[in-house]
């Protein structure tokens, strides 16, 4: 996909974060602590957990670094949320943009002392394709 910004060096430099290869990536580790051959989240329950385990600071792999001051770090979580899937079969996951509060598959790590933002917040639109006007 193309983007684009104002500040294309800005642009440049943006780490977009998958929520699918985020919830995949915790669920092989937790999987390799439970010493279970894998996790499928096909209830309720087993949605609401993953949730509640991924919403613990420790477990997430979005790190803040520390003001040198006074030692508080700028951010400390990525809150996540899910939906039940339309077929019925499981639950799709969201991140909770830190800056708006919407639901967001994708968030860009574009400063390293502020959390990872949704694309409305980082003022990232997608190109727009012109159309060309046949018969004028």
């Amino acid at each position: 996909m193309v983007y684009k910004h104002k500040n294309k060096e800005l642009l440049n430099r943006l780490e977009r974060i998958n929520i699918a290869e985020y919830v995949r990536t915790f669920l092989l580790e937790l999987a390799e602590l439970e010493k279970k051959l894998s996790i499928n989240i096909n209830k309720l329950s087993e949605a609401s957990r993953i949730k509640g385990l991924m919403s613990i600071p420790k477990n997430t792999t979005f790190k803040s670094i520390a003001d040198m001051r006074s030692g508080i770090p700028y951010w400390d979580k990525q809150k996540v949320d899910y939906i039940a899937s339309n077929l019925g079969k499981g639950y799709i996951f969201y991140f909770v943009c830190n800056g708006c509060g919407r639901k967001a598959k994708y968030l860009y790590e574009y400063n390293i002392t502020l959390s990872p933002l949704c694309r409305m917040c980082c003022r990232i639109t997608y190109r727009r394709e012109r159309r060309r006007q046949y018969g004028r």
